[in-house]
């Protein structure tokens, strides 16, 4: 896979217009490329805590590519449903990583 922080690289490649791209992208795999690099760091996010025996979130923050804090604890929220503390304290970090918390 090609990391995100090369797209530029694959759009430069790529024959057709950058519009294209995405209109296709859309068509075999459901979703824009944003949205999917989106669930795909959130999905790394999740496995970092994961590992993790103290997290730093702002470590976590930054390790990840968030731009800030507050993307950061937004999309968390908006992915599983909680902020970062709640998803902690509620244990959801201790099983198999998963964006949809799924009861115990």
């Amino acid at each position: 896979m090609v990391p995100f922080s090369k797209h530029n690289e694959l759009l430069k490649d790529y024959p057709k217009t950058s519009k294209n791209l995405i209109d296709q992208f859309k068509k075999f795999c459901g979703l824009t490329p944003k949205v999917f690099h989106r669930i795909f760091r959130f999905n790394t996010l999740l496995a970092n805590i994961n590992q993790k025996k103290e997290i730093v979130w702002t470590d976590i923050v930054y390790e990840t590519g968030y731009s800030d804090q507050s993307h950061f604890i937004k999309e968390f929220q908006e992915f599983s449903g909680f902020n970062p503390t709640q998803f902690i304290k509620n244990g959801y970090n201790d099983s198999v990583p998963n964006f949809l918390p799924l009861d115990k």
